[in-house]
C-alpha cells in the first residue's frame, strides 16, 4: 500500500509542474514587470554578499533603482518596463548606507527624497487622510476623467482610494481590530492638520514603476515622546499602476495601501527595525486587510526555494515571501503576538532579542522553540497541506514551484539504509535556517529510523535542533516531534512507526543560532528500527478507572432524567 501511494504522489506532483522565474529553472515565457525588476535588484544584493561592490556603490544602486533607473550600473540594469514591489526597502537601504555617499551624492538624493514637487493639482480629504493627485499632465492618475460613482467632481479612482484608506485605518489602527499605534502626526505639513498624506506620483521615467513607498521624514517624538526611532512619514503610490496586469488597478491600489500604511504604523514604534521583519509584516498585512485579493501568492517561491536562508534574510524577494513567519505567529496564536514584537522594538533594537523577549513573556517559550514549530508549518503546506496549519496553505500549491515540486525544497531523499549525509554540497543552513531531508520508508517493513546527528559547533552561540515530521499514509495526517542537540551539537534519536503506516519521515535540521552570518555544517547517519516498539496500552488500573468513570456518568444521567419532566405530546 505504501508503494502505491508513493507512486500516485510522484505522478501527481509531476503533473502539476509549472515554471516560475524565481526558481532555479529558466522559463520560456516573457517576464512580468515585477520579475524583471526583482531579478535585477537581486543581482545588486548578490554582488554585495559576494563583496563585489562597496557599501557606497550599494547605496547608489538602491537610490538609482528608485529615482533614476537610467543610472543603474549596466551589470544590474533591469530590462525595460520593469516594476518593483516596495520602494520602502530601497529607501531604507539607501538611508542605512547614506553616510558612505559623498556630499554631492547625498544632496542629489535628498532633493529626490523630498515630498513630490511641485504641489499636485488637487487634494481630497477624509477623516484621517489627505490625498494628493493630478488629473492632467505627466502625473495624471488612472482613469482621471471617470466620475460617475458618485458624480461628485472627484475621479472615481480617488473616491475608491479614500474608501480604501479609511478601511485600512479601521483594520490596522482601530482598537476594535488590530490596534496598532497610528503614525506620528505631521502637524500642517502637506496640508490640513495632522492628516496623513498620500501622494499619487510616478517617481521615475516612463519604463519603470514602483507600487509605492513609505518615506520617513522627521522624528516622531512629538507624538510619541521617548520613542527615539519613531518617524513622521507619508506615502507615495504609483499614479496609474500601468505594470499591474494580474489584478485590477483598484485592487493594486488597495493592496499597496494596506502594505505601505503598515510601514507607516511601524514608524510609530521603530522605523529602523529589522528590514526583513518590516517587509514580512507589511506583506502579511495585505492578506490581513484584503483577504480576497491574495496578491501575495506570487511571492511564495523565493522562501520555499531557500529554507536554508536565515529568517531575517532580505534580498529584494525573500523578505516578501517570509510573510509566512508573522502569518504563522498570527494563525497559530493571534495577531497581538506580532504587534507585541513591534512594541518591544521601541526599546530593543536587535530583532532576535525582540523575538526572545516577546515569546518568553507571551508564550513562555523561547525563540528557538517557536522557530522549530515554524519549520513544521513551513513544510505542511502547498501540495503537502493537511488542513490543520496555514489557512490558505493548500491554495499555495500552484504558486510554489521548487525544481518541479509544489512544496518546500527537499535537500535530499534517502531510499536505502543504512544512510548517511552531511550539509554539502550547498545550501548549508544559516542562522535560523533549516534543511529538509526525507527518509523514504515506503518499501521497508521496519518500524522507523534512528539518527545519529552531529552539528558543527565553533562558537558559543552555535546550537542545533532536529524535528521529525511523519506522514501517515493511511490517514494523510502529519505528526511532529521536536528535539534539541546537546552543547556539542550531538544527538541520537529515533522516530518510531510502530504500526507501519508511515511512508515518509522528514528530518528538519535547524541551525538555532540566532546571530551571525557564517554557515554551519553537519553530518548524520540513519538506520532502520527493526524491532517493533511497544504500542502504549491501558494498564489494568487505568482500565478500571475508565470503567468506574463511565459507570458513575451513567448513574448520574439516569438520576437526572428521573427529575426532568417528560414532554407530553399534544393532540
Amino acid at each position: 500500500m505504501k508503494k502505491l501511494l508513493l507512486i500516485v504522489l510522484v505522478l501527481f506532483v509531476t503533473g502539476l509542474c509549472a515554471a516560475d522565474v524565481l526558481t532555479d529553472k529558466a522559463v520560456d515565457r516573457p517576464l512580468t514587470p515585477l520579475e524583471k525588476g526583482h531579478l535585477a535588484l537581486n543581482k545588486v544584493y548578490q554582488a554585495r554578499e559576494n563583496g563585489e561592490i562597496s557599501p557606497r556603490e550599494f547605496a547608489l544602486q538602491m537610490g538609482y533603482f528608485l529615482f533614476h533607473p537610467e543610472k543603474v550600473d549596466a551589470r544590474f540594469r533591469p530590462e525595460p518596463d520593469y516594476a518593483l514591489k516596495c520602494g520602502t526597502v530601497l529607501l531604507r537601504e539607501l538611508q542605512d548606507n547614506f553616510h558612505y555617499l559623498t556630499a554631492e551624492e547625498q544632496a542629489f538624493f535628498n532633493e529626490r527624497k523630498a515630498r513630490p514637487s511641485p504641489p499636485t493639482q488637487h487634494t481630497y480629504q477624509t477623516t484621517h487622510f489627505l490625498i494628493h493627485y493630478d488629473t492632467t499632465g505627466s502625473q495624471a492618475i488612472y482613469n482621471a476623467t471617470v466620475d460617475v460613482d458618485p458624480a461628485d467632481g472627484v475621479p472615481d479612482f480617488i473616491n475608491r482610494t479614500a474608501e480604501a484608506a479609511e478601511y485600512v485605518w479601521s483594520i490596522e489602527v482601530d482598537p476594535a481590530n488590530l490596534g496598532y499605534d497610528h503614525p506620528p502626526y505631521d502637524g500642517t505639513v502637506g496640508g490640513g492638520t495632522n492628516l496623513y498624506d498620500i501622494y499619487f506620483y510616478d517617481l521615475a521615467d516612463v519604463g519603470s514603476g514602483v507600487y509605492g513607498y513609505c518615506a520617513a521624514e522627521s522624528p516622531g517624538t512629538g507624538t510619541y515622546p521617548g520613542r527615539d526611532y519613531s518617524v513622521i512619514s507619508y506615502l507615495c503610490l504609483h499614479r496609474n499602476f500601468w505594470f499591474e496586469t494580474a489584478m485590477s488597478k483598484e485592487d493594486a491600489m488597495r493592496m499597496t495601501l494596506a502594505h505601505e500604511f503598515q510601514h507607516a504604523c511601524q514608524g510609530s514604534y521603530n522605523f529602523s527595525a529589522d528590514l526583513g521583519f518590516m517587509e514580512n509584516c507589511a506583506m502579511n498585512m495585505e492578506e490581513r486587510v484584503y483577504d480576497e485579493i491574495n496578491g501575495y501568492y506570487t511571492w511564495m517561491n523565493p522562501r520555499f526555494n531557500q529554507p536554508h536562508k536565515q529568517l531575517k534574510y532580505a534580498n529584494g524577494a525573500v523578505e516578501y515571501a517570509t510573510l509566512i513567519w508573522p502569518m504563522f505567529l498570527q494563525q497559530n496564536w493571534n495577531h497581538d503576538l506580532v504587534k507585541a514584537v513591534w512594541i518591544n522594538t521601541i526599546d530593543i533594537t536587535n530583532i532576535m532579542d525582540c523575538y526572545e523577549q516577546t515569546f518568553t513573556t507571551e508564550l513562555n517559550q523561547g525563540l528557538k522553540e517557536v522557530y522549530q514549530m515554524f519549520t513544521t508549518w513551513f513544510f505542511i503546506c502547498g501540495d503537502q497541506d493537511d488542513g490543520n496549519h496555514y489557512e490558505e496553505g493548500a491554495d499555495w500549491a500552484p504558486h510554489i514551484n521548487v525544481v518541479g515540486e509544489h512544496h518546500v525544497r527537499i535537500k535530499r531523499t534517502h531510499t536505502t539504509y543504512p544512510a548517511s549525509g552531511d550539509a554539502s554540497p550547498d545550501r548549508q543552513p544559516e542562522q535560523l535556517g533549516c534543511n529538509y531531508i526525507n527518509f523514504d520508508v515506503s518499501a521497508t517493513d521496519d518500524y522507523g529510523i534512528t539518527v545519529n546527528f552531529n552539528g558543527n559547533v565553533v562558537h558559543a552561540q552555535d546550537d542545533w535542533g532536529i524535528t521529525f515530521i511523519t506522514h501517515n499514509a493511511v490517514t494523510g495526517k502529519y505528526k511532529s516531534t521536536y528535539h534539541h542537540c546537546d552543547s556539542n551539537g550531538d544527538i541520537e534519536v529515533s522516530c518510531y512507526d510502530p504500526l507501519q503506516q508511515c511512508d515518509i519521515i522528514t528530518m528538519v535540521v535547524q541551525n538555532l543560532r540566532p546571530y551571525g552570518s557564517s554557515y554551519n555544517t553537519f553530518n548524520y547517519t540513519a538506520t532502520l528500527v527493526t524491532e517493533q516498539p511497544e504500542v502504549p496500552t491501558l494498564s489494568i488500573l487505568g482500565a478500571m478507572l475508565l470503567l468506574l468513570g463511565l459507570s458513575m456518568g451513567l448513574i448520574y444521567h439516569r438520576r437526572l432524567s428521573k427529575r426532568l419532566p417528560v414532554p407530553v405530546m399534544q393532540k
